[in-house]
């Protein structure tokens, strides 16, 4: 399972730590010369471990070096004795929230990176953070976005096995939409829901667990504006204008469950985009979007993840414009048209829009204008078929990567923190 840290979720190239980042050190390791290798272990004597020892736990310095082997094995309640220098987890574990989690590579896919099949590999703030760079991650237990529910284990599995639900100290998150798995949720967060800032750094970059557990920062405030808000995540249903029905899909799907974070378990209906549940809705209930859309790649290619037509996130589509003139016409099809003389249009609703099948030769009509359900992330990616192409690419929908204006993240979203705070 595979986690990537650049913006929200993707990208190779750097990592985003916000300016003014302190500088960490780097041990000289067990060898009296170079470093010694956390997920490997190497470079530490017999009856050492390679880990991380804390500096300074108020600005996050720490460096990477030999210790001696701890007792507490993974999953147990560990410590760092006096609040400063290694923990007392054993070899190849590190400590994160008072839990020993297994150390490994945050760029390697599925047990490559040293996780289980039941494990993501995530990067924390201040941990194994090195100039800058956050070179080893720990292993967090997979779960289910919008249950909250661990997806393996025995015992409590709700919260991700918080020990009082209704009070969660950890909850359910992603940094590429592939696998979400449990992080340290802070009192603070839970109440950090639909439209309200998330917690950041001393730079302003969001944390990925900044928001409450079902919630992540995602969209931005509005066009033009550079302030991440939390976004709350739904399960979407097919929605356009042809039915009484669909038009009621436009908040989610009401049958789904979903845990909201003082309630003690999932429920039928929370997993709608509504005030109360998972949107808020001045001046108008929110669409809740497939998450397909979103997760295309630069080329246009539909990701793998798991979740493409089965999670979505609530969008208040009335704080957003985009560029009407900027399509082009579709004659063949009868819609996708532009809208002369205006730059700017409000973006459509879901239930305002018609389904991809339907043709109109009216050039006022909002199906020329705005296109048809498709394109705006209304429908899954199975039923947005007509989109494909000859060579297995997807148009891009109208809220695709490029429209920055739109969200964070994904390459160069302009506030988000690529790792967890752990508290």
């Amino acid at each position: 399972m595979k986690k990537l840290a650049l913006g929200v979720l993707f990208g190779l190239a750097a990592i985003a730590c916000g300016g003014g980042k302190k500088v960490n050190l780097i041990d000289g390791g067990g060898d009296g010369g170079g470093v010694c290798n956390p997920l490997t272990q190497a470079g530490c004597a017999e009856g050492e471990k390679c880990t991380w020892f804390v500096d300074d736990a108020m600005a996050d310095i720490g460096h990477i070096g030999c210790a001696p082997d701890g007792a507490v094995a993974t999953d147990g309640a560990c410590m760092i004795p006096g609040g400063v220098g290694a923990d007392d987890c054993v070899k190849g574990n590190v400590c994160v929230a008072g839990e020993c989690k297994v150390i490994c590579d945050p760029m390697a896919a599925a047990a490559a990176s040293g996780c289980d099949a039941q494990h993501g590999c995530s990067r924390y703030s201040g941990l194994f953070e090195v100039a800058g760079t956050i070179a080893y991650g720990a292993c967090d237990a997979a779960c289910d976005p919008l249950t909250q529910k661990l997806l393996a284990g025995a015992g409590n599995l709700e919260a991700c096995g918080s020990a009082t639900p209704n009070m969660p100290n950890k909850g359910c998150y992603t940094f590429d939409f592939e696998v979400f798995t449990c992080a340290p949720a802070g009192a603070a967060t839970l109440t950090l829901t639909d439209q309200q800032p998330p917690r950041t750094d001393s730079a302003g970059n969001a944390f990925v667990n900044g928001c409450a557990p079902g919630w992540m920062p995602f969209f931005l405030e509005m066009t033009g504006s550079t302030k991440a808000l939390c976004t709350g995540l739904c399960k979407p249903a097919k929605t356009d204008s042809s039915s009484a029905q669909s038009k009621a899909n436009a908040t989610g799907d009401a049958t789904a469950l979903a845990k909201l974070p003082t309630e003690a378990t999932s429920a039928a209906g929370n997993a709608v985009c509504k005030t109360g549940k998972k949107g808020l809705n001045p001046p108008a209930d929110q669409n809740c979007l497939f998450i397909w859309g979103f997760l295309l790649d630069n080329n246009n290619m539909l990701s793998t993840s798991q979740y493409n037509d089965t999670l979505g996130v609530c969008f208040n589509y009335t704080k957003f414009t985009y560029d009407a003139t900027g399509n082009t016409p579709d004659t063949a099809n009868g819609f996708n048209y532009p809208n002369p003389g205006s730059a700017t249009q409000p973006i459509p609703s879901c239930p305002t829009l018609v389904p991809p099948t339907t043709k109109t030769v009216n050039m006022t009509s909002p199906s020329f204008i705005n296109g048809n359900a498709t394109d705006w992330l209304c429908y899954n990616s199975v039923d947005s078929g007509a989109t494909f192409i000859s060579d297995g690419k997807m148009k891009a929908p109208k809220l695709n990567p490029a429209l920055k204006q739109f969200r964070i993240g994904y390459g160069e979203g302009v506030a988000y923190r690529p790792t967890l705070v752990t508290k």
